[in-house]
């Protein structure tokens, strides 16, 4: 058996680690933005979240079969008899440790790499009587810290499990780094003088545009309601490191919701109809969707779930993703880029219809009439265009 190799200088460097990672900055006043056009960072410019309505309480998940039922109801429990060995500050962290507990038992694909971890060991410290002595020479049970089946025993100067959960917690994406969270809006071809506003989510080299809203709504232009987003975001993340870990899908009023309790109101993202379109799918879809990418962004790829390129889902997100690029170099005054994005954006999905109208609108701003009619007939020939695209498709085909 292999011996388990992390040893007290892993303590030290997670110290230390921790003593660079950078305060997060307080928020600013709700309502003390200032219009911007360029992205800005929500930071700075926050808007108050009203209360949610006593209607607005999202729908409860339903209830998982008996046999599920019972390997949770054992899984809480062990988690039940570790929480009492944690420190104070991991034991702050209860909710999203059950919420994890509660994903490992019915949505075990749904759990990253980290979570699996900190799972596993919580499990063995709840299921087991584990001495929580550095003293070198110490003796454990065997213990298998990533759960795969190869059990490694704890020796002389290594650290032990009760350590170890310190350790695997410090270096959870969201405590022991923070993540950015950006509004801004951006101008779009055949809509002058219009925008579309979004919402970034980026930690380290991961980022994913987790909001796109093309419409005003209740007063509201697309930048302030993105800026309402990613307030929701930060006020989430500031009330816990771990948030990402409970989102979920819920109903709330007729509408499909990403949501977490650390939110305000619980409401994170609305999945609303014209944010659906823009990515061709159904609201409760593009809810998951939306959920999966924060989860992506902050824990990686799901440790069970393998994203096949050929999969017509996976080749949808990844054109709806190269026609944000196609926004973005737009945005920009990079006409060019625009265009050769919004083409991959086409050659990945054939029949993402956004992609053709984004192309079509370009070519009418360049007065070049070739081109709109042929890429306008070749969308008359898609079968996924709603009614209004259909009708701007025929126009610009003449």
């Amino acid at each position: 058996m292999n011996r388990w190799n992390l040893t007290f200088a892993a303590v030290a460097m997670a110290a230390t680690s921790l003593l660079m990672v950078p305060a997060y900055p307080a928020a600013a006043e709700p309502g003390s933005e200032t219009p911007v056009t360029p992205p800005v960072t929500i930071e700075a410019t926050p808007q108050a979240t009203p209360a949610a309505s006593p209607e607005a309480v999202p729908s409860p998940a339903p209830a998982p079969d008996a046999a599920r039922q019972a390997a949770l109801t054992a899984a809480l429990a062990d988690l039940d008899r570790a929480l009492p060995k944690l420190d104070p500050e991991t034991r702050k962290q209860e909710s999203a440790l059950r919420a994890i507990f509660r994903r490992a038992v019915l949505e075990h694909g749904s759990l990253t790499k980290p979570e699996s971890d900190l799972y596993n060991t919580l499990r063995h410290l709840g299921s087991s009587s584990v001495v929580q002595s550095r003293d070198p020479g110490t003796k454990t049970r065997d213990f298998d810290p990533k759960g795969t089946g190869s059990l490694n025993k704890l020796g002389e100067g290594q650290v032990q499990i009760g350590s170890l959960y310190k350790l695997q917690l410090l270096a959870m994406p969201g405590i022991k780094f923070k993540p950015t969270i950006r509004a801004g809006q951006r101008r779009i071809p055949g809509h002058p003088g219009a925008a579309i506003g979004y919402v970034t989510l980026r930690l380290g080299d991961r980022e994913k545009t987790v909001a796109e809203i093309p419409t005003d709504a209740g007063g509201m232009s697309p930048l302030q309601r993105a800026r309402r987003v990613a307030y929701r975001m930060q006020t989430a993340t500031r009330q816990s490191g771990l948030w990402w870990t409970e989102l979920s899908v819920e109903a709330m009023r007729g509408e499909s919701i990403v949501s977490a309790p650390q939110a305000p109101g619980g409401l994170v993202i609305t999945a609303d109809l014209p944010f659906a379109r823009i990515r061709q799918t159904a609201p409760p879809l593009l809810a998951t969707r939306v959920m999966h990418d924060i989860r992506y962004v902050y824990g990686g790829q799901p440790i069970l779930v393998t994203r096949d390129p050929r999969d017509p889902q996976e080749a949808l997100a990844a054109a709806s993703e190269y026609r944000e690029k196609g926004d973005a170099a737009y945005d920009t005054g990079d006409t060019a880029g625009a265009e050769s994005w919004y083409r991959k954006s086409i050659d990945r999905r054939a029949d993402y219809a956004l992609a053709y109208e984004r192309l079509a609108d370009l070519y009418a701003e360049r007065n070049d009439a070739t081109r709109r009619q042929e890429i306008a007939r070749r969308a008359l020939t898609l079968t996924t265009l709603d009614p209004p695209q259909r009708q701007k498709f025929e126009a610009l085909s003449k």
